[in-house]
């Protein structure tokens, strides 16, 4: 039966009985209450009715490789996420799994995350490291929300830090010449893919999944609303971009609209030389062979071409140019992380610190020059 217990002036110690799941039994939980004596007992009998209503299930033997198993068959089963994150939260599990994965799981505590966090710095690169205590950290808080677990762990544990690295971006001009390579390699399909991603800051797997019906050119608008995904060997168009904030429609600049409409009649020749099996989905940017592009692929061979002509090799690193061509020109933040996709500016803050920085000084060197050719006020009159 629920009791209190008093501890000072309008302090009192709750104590009722919860059900434990490492044994099975019955333990007493106790918390520390400030106010009344009937409050703090009406407190006590609460926290009691919760664990008979809310009963935490019976985790005897079950470890947490054996419950981390179990948690990533239900994401791939519910879809609670993406098949990328998916993919890559079953490699973090097989990390943590060989270092702490048979430690039972009712007996979880921040100091076995320390733990992990301490090995995963001696094996693995800071990144891998910050991903796997994620992915645990994720895993454990759905045990809790099961009713698995009554503890949180990760909340007396030390999560590893992660600086998110400034991106070094091409210019404007870099980005053209890649293009200009690109063409004259005769990769029609990849220097257009470069001049889009230039011109709408798109990433390569919203605008790989792009076709013709996405495209208004008569407005100048592109509407991003799917992605191409690659994990484990698959990949290939899915219905919703990256998150709910990457849907979005993103204005054209003219000569970005002109060059599309070329590509438009360019593919479209080809499609009938062709026949319908060549690009049977109408993208934008298909695959040479005609079909889905896969993200590796594309990046491989702009990445070669690249090298080969002194150029910073990659395909991601371009769509940087654009958010740097905006920020330089002073667009606002919230401008700028609308046409990205990110879900909060601050995020894009974060990534171009250096960029912002930058436009904030040209942005004193515009108001030096304003307040220069401001007209002077008139001395005073005696």
């Amino acid at each position: 039966m629920a009791s209190v217990k008093k501890r000072g002036e309008g302090k009192w110690l709750c104590v009722w009985r919860a059900h434990d799941p490492g044994s099975g039994g019955v333990v007493q939980r106790a918390r520390m209450f400030e106010g009344t004596r009937s409050d703090a007992l009406r407190f006590a009998h609460e926290m009691e009715s919760a664990q008979r209503r809310e009963p935490v299930a019976s985790t005897r033997g079950l470890t947490l490789a054996k419950y981390l198993a179990d948690w990533l068959d239900w994401r791939r089963k519910a879809a609670h996420a993406g098949v990328k994150t998916v993919h890559r939260d079953g490699q973090h599990v097989k990390v943590i799994s060989a270092l702490i994965g048979d430690r039972l799981l009712s007996r979880i505590s921040a100091r076995d995350l320390d733990e992990l966090t301490a090995q995963l710095r001696k094996r693995y690169a800071p990144v891998t490291t910050a991903g796997a205590y994620g992915c645990v950290r994720k895993a454990l808080r759905q045990a809790h929300r099961w009713q698995l677990i009554s503890t949180r762990p990760w909340e007396g544990a030390t999560a590893p830090s992660l600086k998110l690295a400034s991106p070094q971006p091409p210019s404007v001009e870099e980005t053209l010449a890649l293009a200009e390579r690109l063409a004259e390699a005769e990769q029609p399909i990849a220097a257009m893919l470069v001049h889009t991603m230039l011109a709408t800051g798109a990433r390569k797997s919203e605008l790989l999944a792009l076709s013709w019906a996405d495209i208004d050119l008569d407005r100048g608008v592109v509407t991003i609303a799917k992605a191409v995904f690659e994990a484990g060997g698959a990949y290939g168009i899915k219905p919703e971009p990256k998150n709910a904030s990457s849907r979005r429609q993103v204005a054209l600049p003219a000569d970005c609209l002109a060059r599309l409409r070329a590509h438009r009649v360019w593919t479209r020749e080809l499609q009938m030389q062709s026949g319908r099996s060549w690009n049977p989905d109408d993208l934008v940017f298909p695959a040479p062979h005609g079909g889905v592009w896969r993200p590796s692929n594309a990046t491989a061979m702009v990445a070669r071409i690249a090298r080969r002509h002194g150029l910073k090799p990659g395909l991601h690193i371009y769509r940087h140019a654009h958010a740097v061509a905006l920020l330089e020109q002073q667009v606002p933040i919230k401008v700028v992380a609308d046409r990205l996709g990110h879900s909060d500016p601050a995020m894009t803050l974060r990534v171009y610190q250096h960029v912002t920085t930058r436009a904030e000084q040209l942005a004193v060197a515009a108001l030096d020059r304003v307040l220069a050719d401001a007209p002077k006020p008139e001395g005073k009159r005696k």
